[in-house]
């Protein structure tokens, strides 16, 4: 009985230790050196206004967008969020440096949007967004790719899904 415990325990270990993924995956762009700063930067840039709880959850969200499995446009989506917030704070005359928080969070919501997502696969390019953005400012923009595809980006066709579209609320 001891034998025959030894053995599924050694033979088990033996499988586990030759156990492969079957595709290199390309996971961690969402906390990568480039965008973790820009998380804190979002948040920044509100801090101390009316709109610091929504900006804050967009940079929460900002972190998801980057997924594998996140629909292709969700990260174009959070860009325009942050636009949108940009442009309030920065009509909104009780923020003696509105001015300057709309330039500044605007830049970070380009440089968001320029951002890598994460990839299924390692070598494959992420998907592009097939609709335009919302606001002029984030015309042209669209994620890095993967140093290493070998292929060119699609867009899927369910880029434009209504769940995907900009709603400000």
């Amino acid at each position: 009985m001891k034998i025959s415990a030894i053995l599924t325990v050694a033979l088990s270990m033996a499988l586990l230790s030759n156990a492969a993924p079957l595709e290199k995956r390309r996971f961690g762009q969402e906390h990568s050196a480039f965008v973790e700063p820009l998380y804190q930067k979002m948040r920044d840039s509100a801090q101390g206004t009316n709109f610091a709880g929504q900006v804050g959850q967009m940079s929460g969200e900002a972190v998801n967008a980057l997924l594998a499995a996140k629909p292709a446009c969700r990260q174009q989506v959070v860009a325009d969020h942050l636009v949108f917030f940009a442009k309030k704070m920065g009509a909104d005359t009780t923020i003696a440096d509105g001015k300057t928080r709309e330039k500044d969070l605007i830049n970070i919501a380009k440089q968001y949007r320029t951002a890598e997502r994460n990839t299924n696969q390692d070598g494959k390019p992420s998907f592009l967004c097939g609709r335009k953005p919302s606001f002029k400012e984030l015309n042209g923009i669209v994620q890095k790719q993967d140093p290493a595809a070998t292929t060119k980006p699609d867009t899927p066709t369910d880029a434009t899904n209504l769940d995907e579209t900009f709603d400000p609320l």
